[in-house]
């Protein structure tokens, strides 16, 4: 009997154990990823040559979920980000969220993901005088979920006004308000993560 009982309790400890896992999540500036300017020129500022340093970062850190602010709104620098980057030395599992850019800015903010362990499930955007906050649920695929049960996770990737000015804080401000006004009527039962 004594045996029984701890094969069973052996058994829904390896269950519990096996059930849980980890989520690695980093945000990064890219600084005008595939956006020129008078200080950020394709000499000093060169897709190519930054590619091969953010893989170095990413073979490193191996992020589940990555948010990155500045990069280009061009499709070709959001997916080349992807194909250049992320997927790369053996991994073909990075997916990336919506983007959006309905302020009109320059640089955007995107969401890259681990395919394998997230599911997107909603996603909205809210536009400011700057920068779009872009607002990604997922939930987290493992045993569990064909009963329903899982855990969700909202992040929220922004990148507020830069500056030191008081009109550049009230600016940064009016932001952060919009994002309350948005998660103060959102009502959602999820977890929350800002990034940027």
């Amino acid at each position: 009997m004594k045996k029984i009982i701890l094969i069973i309790a052996l058994s829904l400890l390896y269950l519990i154990v096996y059930s849980q896992d980890t989520i690695k999540v980093m945000s990064y500036n890219l600084l005008n990823y595939g956006n020129y300017t008078s200080y950020c020129t394709t000499s000093n500022n060169n897709v190519s040559e930054k590619n091969e340093y953010l893989k170095t970062i990413i073979d490193y850190a191996l992020p589940d979920i990555l948010g990155v602010v500045e990069i280009s709104p061009e499709d070709t620098y959001i997916e080349g980000f992807k194909n250049n980057v992320l997927n790369q030395n053996g991994r073909n599992y990075y997916a990336k969220a919506p983007k959006s850019n309905y302020s009109g800015s320059s640089i955007i903010n995107m969401l890259y993901y681990d395919s394998r362990k997230l599911t997107l499930s909603f996603w909205t955007s809210l536009a400011t005088t700057y920068r779009d906050i872009n607002i990604y649920t997922f939930y987290f695929k493992n045993d569990a979920l064909e009963n329903g049960d899982t855990v969700y996770l909202t992040c929220i990737v922004m990148h507020l006004k830069a500056g030191d000015t008081d009109a550049d804080a009230s600016d940064r401000a009016t932001m952060a308000q919009t994002l309350m006004n948005f998660l103060n009527n959102s009502n959602q039962n999820t977890n929350y993560l800002v990034m940027g």
